[in-house]
């Protein structure tokens, strides 16, 4: 089998299939000696071997041996049985699935030119979420109001708990799910 090491945006991208087909998607984090122990390796293994493609997130190598290093790795896969048996399979090196922690906002008002939108945006970044705007109108006039649906995701609930704290002062809903 053949793959390619590609380096695109600061992301590592191992492929050994085609990434337009990858319809069934699941994030796995590796902690402690990841590296001299060869757990990540044999993960990326693993990952190849199966078909699957991934795409390394996060990478924190420890600057000292007592300090653990972090993997964190999206894992996409053409059918859901084969993610499964993979995820199963990625347990033997301490692997553990992430669980993606998610909440739709609504804002609306004058979010872009008042710049909440912005500072919202910021806010999000800024906490290492994610977000994703699934909706935005902009006002054509002055007098219009913009709105604006957010969807944010992270890793933390701490992290989410006090973002949507912050969000909510900005003026924005939280979207009961």
């Amino acid at each position: 089998m053949t793959w390619e090491l590609l380096n695109k945006s600061k992301e590592l991208f191992l492929l050994s299939g085609d990434l337009n087909s990858m319809d069934y998607k699941c994030t796995v984090e590796l902690k402690g000696d990841i590296f001299d122990t060869l757990r990540l390796t044999s993960v990326l293994d693993e990952i190849v071997d199966s078909g699957c493609i991934c795409k390394i997130k996060e990478l924190k190598v420890g600057e000292i041996r007592s300090e653990d290093s972090y993997a964190r790795i999206k894992i996409r896969s053409e059918n859901r049985k084969t993610l499964d048996d993979l995820i199963e399979s990625l347990k033997k090196y301490g692997a553990t699935p992430v669980k993606i922690i998610s909440r739709t906002i609504e804002i609306q008002g004058h979010i872009v030119d008042s710049l909440t939108l912005s500072k919202i945006l910021d806010m999000i970044f800024n906490n290492n979420a994610r977000c994703e705007v699934q909706e935005i109108k902009i006002g054509l006039e002055k007098k219009d109001f913009s709105y604006a649906k957010i969807k944010i995701s992270t890793t933390n609930q701490q992290i989410m708990d006090n973002l949507l704290e912050k969000i909510i002062k900005q003026g924005a809903v939280l979207v009961e799910q």
